[in-house]
């Protein structure tokens, strides 16, 4: 059986893996767009860093007017890439975007753009705004 370690995370690791992040990001972005839920805490975090807008929940499908229009100047966010799923199911529908997140995965690694801090593959992350139930399984 596979041991899943935990990390537990505090708001100051959040908010400086989010500011590292933000510190790497090409300077054209115009806005940013979380992934709910998780990517809203990054996506405050880093648009304040870059003073640029946050726009809303990414909407899936199919993507208003709007936001193709950003194209590479897009910022979409989330809280961690496990293994890229989320990110591989929403590239088609928003081309040329950058994708970040403050933690990636390796197998997550490929499908985001930017990130501050790499995880091992059998952590698993407790963000500060989690449940007492994913810190205490």
């Amino acid at each position: 059986m596979l041991q899943i370690r935990r990390h537990v995370l505090h708001w100051f690791d959040v908010e400086a893996a989010c500011n590292s992040l933000a510190g790497a990001l090409p300077p054209s972005l115009k806005a940013v767009c979380p992934i709910g839920r998780g990517g809203l805490v990054p996506a405050a975090i880093v648009s304040y860093a870059l003073r640029i807008p946050v726009l809303g929940l990414l909407p899936l499908e199919p993507p208003p007017i709007g936001f193709r229009d950003l194209g590479n100047r897009l910022l979409i966010i989330d809280d961690i890439v496990d293994t890229g799923q989320t990110l591989r199911d929403i590239r088609g529908a928003y081309r040329g975007a950058v994708y970040a997140a403050p933690y990636v995965k390796p197998k997550g690694r490929v499908w985001c753009d930017y990130w501050a801090e790499e995880v091992p593959q059998d952590v698993w992350i407790c963000f500060p705004w989690g449940s007492d139930d994913e810190i205490n399984r």
